[in-house]
């Protein structure tokens, strides 16, 4: 909204990353990256906080973007150098087998 119709911004993007297992249950992180001008930033904010706030529901969209995260998990295998690494991030965090396996079933 910001880029496409307010022409506020050069690029946006957001994030939501979920709490660890050690945390679970309490609140994850959003974060949001824009790339704007620095006479459009208060301007930029005040929009951003405004969606953030007050979210169109979308119902119809639903499905999809269940699909497209469901996606991203399929697409999210390492390759055979970096499993190793894959593996220990995710023991760190508490889990003992691959927690887009837990995902998936949500």
């Amino acid at each position: 909204m910001l880029r496409k119709f307010r022409s506020l911004a050069y690029q946006t993007s957001g994030h939501y990353q979920l709490p660890n297992l050690g945390h679970k249950g309490s609140a994850g992180s959003f974060t949001v990256k824009l790339s704007i001008r620095s006479d459009k930033t208060l301007d930029a904010l005040g929009i951003l906080d405004s969606l953030i706030r007050n979210m169109p529901l979308k119902p119809e969209r639903v499905e999809a973007a269940k699909q497209t995260l469901l996606n991203s998990i399929n697409n999210d295998y390492p390759f055979f150098r970096n499993l190793s690494k894959k593996v220990a991030n995710a023991r760190m965090k508490g889990y003992d087998c691959d927690p887009a396996e837990e995902f998936c079933k949500i």
